[in-house]
C-alpha cells in the first residue's frame, strides 16, 4: 500500500474495500507501519471509513511478522477464527504470518509464486 512515502492503492482495489463494506465484510489491517503513518495514509486514499480495525507496527500488542500474534488478536476482537479469515499481503513475511495462524486463504498481489510454492507445501 506504501512505497517510498508515497501511498498508493489501485482504483480497482478502492472499489473492492467499498464493495466488501457494502456487502456486510469486515476489513483490519495490520502493517509493520507505526499507527500516525497508516492513519494518514487511509485518510489520503480516502478508506479511513472502511476499516474496522487497525494493529500497526508501533501498536504495544503488536508482534512483529510473520509471528502469528496480530491475525489471532484481529480475529480474537472481531470474534472470529483465524480459518475464516480471508488475508492479502505483499510480502513473504505477510505470506508467513498468514500460514503460521493458520490463516485457510491467503493472498498476495506481489510474490505470487512465493504462494504458489507454500500452497504446494500445505
Amino acid at each position: 500500500m506504501k512505497v517510498a512515502n508515497v501511498v498508493s492503492l489501485d482504483k480497482d482495489a478502492q472499489q473492492l474495500f467499498r464493495i466488501l463494506k457494502e456487502n456486510g465484510m469486515r476489513i483490519a489491517i495490520h502493517t509493520s507501519e507505526g499507527r500516525e503513518t497508516a492513519v494518514n495514509d487511509l485518510k489520503t486514499i480516502g478508506l479511513t471509513s472502511c476499516v474496522d480495525m487497525m494493529v500497526c507496527g508501533d501498536d504495544p500488542i503488536s508482534q512483529v511478522k510473520p509471528d502469528p500474534h496480530n491475525i489471532q488478536l484481529i480475529a480474537e476482537e472481531m470474534g472470529t477464527t483465524p480459518e475464516k479469515i480471508v488475508m492479502v499481503g505483499d510480502t513473504k513475511e505477510d505470506i508467513l504470518m498468514g500460514h503460521n495462524a493458520q490463516v485457510k486463504h491467503v493472498i498476495s498481489y506481489s510474490f505470487i509464486i512465493i504462494l504458489f510454492n507454500f500452497c504446494n507445501n500445505w
